[in-house]
């Protein structure tokens, strides 16, 4: 069966202690200073990363991470201080939500914007598509399957979720603090590369996270987070590190949660096992499988599926192939060697005109119509002092005049 455990052992204790100092983030990978303690209005990590925003939506970033992302280290209240800001600037803040990915912790209020490269992004949109291949395959039939696989949510963009998903009010998240925080209070944020959520559920049940850089990022330490923290309402976490220094090497781990007695735990499945050699070939390892009881809560696949369930086998053939496409795109356009659209010199280009006029409705024609009869019975009745609507009457008429092809303005005078 996929992705069964292997006879024998293959995780190290080192893999599987998350209080390993290996897991620790050096002080030195953060950017900048420490932040000054805060005083009110005055949040000068929130303005670098708005403004980090603001430029990565024009197109011109300008701050760079060591690694896969930019780290800052916040004051306390400045994250909230950052999504009210967010929510005063709707354009900035629907870009946000479709297309940056970043992580927050709330007990060492580190936040991160996460950096994926060309490679990184088009290896995770080819295993995003294949899934959803496969979902949509599913969604046809008729059956406990096809209901479940209809029920599964949109989930393109750069959503980002509470683990867990409930905020306690009264919950202390400030560093050191004696208090202990509720069980059920919010210990961080996070943008998934890949999630797969049902529609009846407010966390996924499987998550997809890739990592592309010589110091892979923590994947382990987030898949606990994201098990643990969901309160096991995330199943599986699938982890892809595309690049082990100078070697061609790529790997992927396989994470469970666990949830026995009084305790919830992560379980390893498969650790950094390769899918790519240093050669650049397929390993014989066994595919890959997502389930699909495994997309959703247990009471929620259980209520929908009953007893049964769905595999997707992706091969390390496939996973190899979706990871040379991807090199070669990006080294193809380093080359220069995919196409592009020149113009020749001196060719104009007409700028965007700010406020375009809205066009021509019938309730207009019909307002413009009422306007122009009642100007008409004024000037009859002799009211000379009568002007109003003969501003907008001359508007509509050019607008009307425009659209029908009329050459001739009329006069507004």
């Amino acid at each position: 069966m996929c992705n069964s455990t292997p006879s024998s052992p293959i995780v190290t204790n080192r893999a599987t202690d998350i209080t390993s100092d290996q897991y620790i983030t050096p002080p030195s990978s953060f950017i900048g200073p420490p932040t000054p303690p805060a005083t009110e209005g005055r949040f000068p990590q929130a303005e670098r990363i708005l403004t980090n925003l603001r430029d990565t939506q024009r197109g011109h970033p300008k701050l760079r991470g060591k690694h896969w992302c930019i780290q800052f280290s916040l004051a306390d209240g400045e994250f909230d201080e950052i999504v009210r800001r967010l929510e005063g600037d709707p354009d900035l803040n629907r870009y946000v939500k479709d297309k940056i990915r970043y992580d927050y912790d709330y007990k060492t209020r580190q936040f991160a914007i996460r950096m994926p490269s060309d490679i990184h992004e088009t290896f995770r949109e080819a295993l995003h598509q294949e899934i959803w291949k496969w979902i949509k395959e599913l969604a046809t039939r008729e059956d406990n399957v096809g209901i479940f696989a209809r029920g599964m949510a949109d989930t393109e963009g750069a959503p980002s979720y509470k683990f867990p998903p409930t905020l306690a009010t009264d919950a202390d998240h400030s560093i050191g603090s004696d208090a202990t925080a509720d069980v059920d209070s919010t210990q961080a944020i996070h943008t998934p590369d890949i999630p797969f959520r049902h529609e009846e559920d407010a966390l996924p049940g499987t998550i997809i996270e890739v990592a592309y850089s010589q110091t892979s990022k923590d994947l382990r330490r987030l898949a606990y987070t994201y098990l643990v923290h969901s309160n096991a309402a995330v199943q599986v976490v699938f982890g892809f590190n595309l690049k082990d220094g100078p070697t061609q090497r790529a790997a992927f781990s396989v994470w469970r949660s666990k949830d026995e007695d009084d305790v919830l735990s992560m379980v390893p499945q498969y650790y950094n096992q390769e899918f790519r050699s240093v050669d650049g070939e397929p390993t014989g390892h066994g595919p890959l499988c997502f389930r699909l009881q495994d997309f959703a809560m247990d009471d929620t696949a259980k209520d929908i599926l009953g007893a049964d369930d769905e595999e997707l086998s992706i091969t390390m053939d496939q996973l190899c192939s979706f990871l040379s496409k991807a090199e070669k795109k990006v080294e193809d356009r380093k080359k220069g060697g995919l196409r592009t659209k020149r113009t020749r010199a001196g060719k104009r280009k007409l700028p965007l005109e700010e406020t375009p006029e809205r066009p021509i409705t019938v309730e207009d024609e019909e307002e413009w119509e009422h306007d122009e009869a009642r100007a008409a019975k004024r000037a009859n009745e002799g009211d000379g002092s009568y002007s109003g609507p003969r501003k907008l009457t001359a508007g509509l008429t050019r607008r009307r005049s425009a659209r029908l092809g009329d050459a001739s303005q009329p006069s507004s005078s």
